[in-house]
């Protein structure tokens, strides 16, 4: 089993690798990465959620999912006004133009791939628990407290 952080880890680097597939772009080669950035997206959106749902309780849930859903979303704002700038009357999208652009986007992700390294680590390896790196053990913990609550 890998780890939810692993998991986006790995799954971050197809991203990574897609947008470098446009710096020269081929149509084989986008093919190609578009394939391996659905296994990596896979990876990236079931890791997310594996962690935000470990590391969140009924109290917090909402207010973490809120937090990740805008700062994800506000990424689109901030491309996109990188893009209006930097191409602000291009008529056309040349490799003086395409490839810094690529080049910076994919610096940023692979910033973002390694702060991912630093993220919380799972709450059963807090306890000091090192054998099991799954997060299991609180899965089980936390459906045996609802199993209880609905006896009650």
């Amino acid at each position: 089993k890998f780890s939810a952080r692993f998991s986006m880890l790995i799954g971050s680097i197809f991203y990574i690798t897609y947008l470098l597939a446009f710096i020269y772009p081929n149509t084989t080669v986008l093919w190609i990465f578009s394939i391996l950035l659905g296994f990596g997206a896979a990876l990236v959106w079931t890791g997310q959620g594996v962690f935000l749902s470990i590391n969140s309780n009924d109290e917090n849930i909402d207010r973490n999912s809120s937090i990740f859903f805008t700062i994800e979303n506000s990424t689109m704002i901030w491309g996109n006004i990188y893009l209006f700038y930097i191409w602000k009357g291009a008529e056309r999208i040349t490799s003086e133009i395409r490839i810094p652009f690529f080049v910076v986007f994919s610096v940023i992700m692979a910033i973002g791939s390694v702060l991912l390294v630093f993220l919380r680590k799972w709450p059963v390896e807090e306890k000091g628990n090192d054998d099991d790196d799954s997060g299991d053990a609180d899965v089980d913990e936390h459906e045996n407290e609802d199993a209880d609550k609905a006896e009650a």
